[in-house]
């Protein structure tokens, strides 16, 4: 794996030497451009508000089809009730 890893490094430090500066240039503005967008993209939605959708009659069907829960107390499980166990001596 670190074989791969430095021969890839190697090869794309070589292909990189070989770019003029107005090539490395547009690389740059072209990487940094594409982050920003991704990165205005993620942070608009959380300000934009939802629309709500008229969609009432869907959400009383599903209300409906939904028992309530009861309230029970937890009991505990059989693992846990150490009365139960016999403790052995070896």
């Amino acid at each position: 794996m670190k074989r791969a890893y430095l021969k890839l490094h190697l090869w794309l430090k070589a292909r990189c030497e070989r770019l003029t500066i107005r090539q490395r240039r547009i690389i740059l503005i072209t990487v940094c451009s594409i982050y920003f967008i991704s990165c205005i993209g993620l942070i608009i939605p959380m300000f934009i508000p939802e629309k709500k959708t008229e969609k009432t009659e869907q959400t009383e069907i599903i209300k409906q089809d939904v028992p309530e829960l009861i309230d029970t107390p937890i009991l505990k499980d059989s693992l846990y009730q150490t009365e139960n166990f016999e403790q052995s001596t070896t």
